[in-house]
């Protein structure tokens, strides 16, 4: 947004928030003429502005407080991600009596804390549709890190599917375009989970001792 966009745009919202009063609205602009007035304003400015009409004017900052407040706050801790067998663990207690396939995403920060979660699709008893365009948007839409892909498998076996692994891959894929962390995807059992993580690293150990 351009220095003139922005300050009509200031403006503009300024009238908005007094619309029918005119009056209140030219005496918040004569104080604060720019948005960067505004954000140094001093308790000497702030006791000014009040005295004009506290009554009328103080909900006005109030409710200013209120946005910088949502934008400012950092994300809600949902839980950790720091391995694949506490995650994996957890979400057996919450999926495995599920008897509808379903797909949830759980985003995470730099930090590997899970600040959004979601379950994204439901199917039947044997599959469910997966778009990874709308599992990217919502992690994008959280500024993710990274994600986890999780799914649940009815029948209590958690070996994954053709499809499962064929998904897994293009998820991976995504992921690197997006300069996104596919920090796994989880397959949840009635008695066990699958990680294909956990997996990757134990075929790489493996080839390590072949080779060795």
């Amino acid at each position: 947004m351009t220095e003139k966009t922005c300050q009509q745009r200031y403006v503009a919202l300024v009238n908005m928030v007094f619309d029918q009063e005119g009056d209140l609205a030219n005496h918040f602009l004569e104080l604060f003429p720019t948005p960067a007035v505004f954000r140094n304003m001093t308790m000497e400015e702030q006791d000014a502005f009040l005295g004009y009409d506290r009554k009328r004017l103080k909900p006005v900052l109030a409710a200013i407080e209120l946005g910088n407040l949502i934008l400012t706050c950092p994300h809600d801790i949902l839980g950790h991600a720091y391995s694949s067998n506490e995650v994996g663990q957890f979400l057996m207690d919450e999926m495995a009596g599920q008897t509808q396939e379903s797909v949830e995403v759980l985003c995470t920060d730099v930090h590997n804390e899970i600040i959004a979660r979601r379950c994204l699709f439901k199917g039947g008893q044997a599959e469910c549709m997966l778009y990874p365009d709308q599992i990217f948007r919502y992690v994008l839409h959280w500024n993710s890190f990274g994600l986890i892909m999780v799914h649940n498998h009815p029948s209590g076996d958690p070996e994954p599917s053709r499809q499962d692994l064929s998904f897994m891959r293009r998820l991976e894929r995504g992921c690197q375009l997006l300069g996104l962390h596919l920090l796994d995807c989880l397959v949840i059992g009635s008695q066990d989970y699958y990680s294909w993580r956990e997996s990757q690293e134990a075929h790489a150990a493996f080839n390590d001792q072949i080779a060795n």
